[in-house]
């Protein structure tokens, strides 16, 4: 749930490179591959009209889908590691309690303990189980609905605790994410898994570009604070609250926790007091 104020609680460009050439450039001699970047990944070939006839045409190969598509095929395969831990949460508040107010949201969480397949836990952000008396429900990645219990709040910071019964899942094979804080850095290119608009699983890239924001302003009854922030240009949206940054080796190095309105920008809490609870 993204709180409403001026922060939430969670091709051109190949033409633009080719009038950097004149037409002379196109007759005479290949212009060099770095300097085509097609708008599409699929698009392997690149057809140029030199300034003959109408129908005279010349045509270079270029070779950009290989490293694509090992880039993909690496996502790929981080995806189907962590997308059965990942869920869609629905929180219905059935009274106004402290700095909850009664109402229905969606948000995301996900999996980090199986030690206990009967206690099994569903990390999320504190303002998604809120304070107050809730009843919420899961969706897995293959519909698997069950219900979840608030366990654990953290008094200070934005993030809480679901418990849930994993021997009730029937199609969903039961996953956990691994929580690696040590792998949030400056540069770091990531996914945001989650429940993005309230659609089921969207994934939403970035690049980490700070790792020493101010705790995001909300403007609401509760504010984070005592602790860095990360921030990247994910887009989140509303019910990605509780969203995984997921890192190239499957592990979740952060918790997305609110955005901008107004702009790209999303906050992203760091989870070293979280692995300090769950162990």
């Amino acid at each position: 749930m993204n709180a409403v104020s001026s922060k939430r609680r969670d091709g051109n460009s190949a033409l633009s490179d080719l009038e950097e050439f004149s037409d002379s450039d196109f007759v005479s001699r290949e212009p060099p591959a770095k300097k085509l970047k097609m708008a599409s990944e699929a698009l392997t070939r690149l057809d140029l009209r030199g300034s003959g006839s109408p129908g005279n045409s010349e045509s270079y190969e270029v070779d950009i889908t290989a490293p694509n598509a090992a880039i993909s095929a690496e996502w790929a395969d981080v995806i189907d590691q962590v997308k059965n831990a990942i869920v869609a949460i629905r929180v219905t508040a059935v009274r106004s309690f402290e700095d909850c107010a009664a109402g229905v949201w969606d948000g995301t969480g996900f999996v980090v303990s199986l030690d206990n397949p009967k206690e099994a836990l569903i990390l999320t952000n504190r303002h998604i189980i809120t304070t107050g008396p809730i009843r919420a429900r899961a969706t897995f990645y293959e519909h698997d609905d069950l219900p979840i219990w608030p366990v654990y709040r953290d008094p200070v910071h934005d993030f809480g605790l679901f418990q849930f019964d994993a021997t009730e899942l029937r199609f969903t094979p039961p996953t956990a994410i691994a929580v690696v804080p040590s792998e949030l850095r400056v540069g770091t290119e990531v996914l945001v898994i989650g429940n993005d608009n309230a659609e089921k699983i969207q994934i939403l890239p970035a690049t980490i570009a700070r790792t020493d924001r101010n705790c995001p302003e909300y403007h609401d009854n509760y504010e984070d604070e005592n602790t860095f922030y990360a921030g990247a240009g994910s887009n989140t949206s509303g019910g990605s609250s509780g969203s995984p940054v997921i890192a190239r080796s499957g592990n979740c190095i952060a918790l997305n926790a609110g955005g901008a309105h107004e702009a790209a920008s999303a906050f992203f809490l760091p989870l070293d007091r979280a692995v300090y609870v769950l162990e």
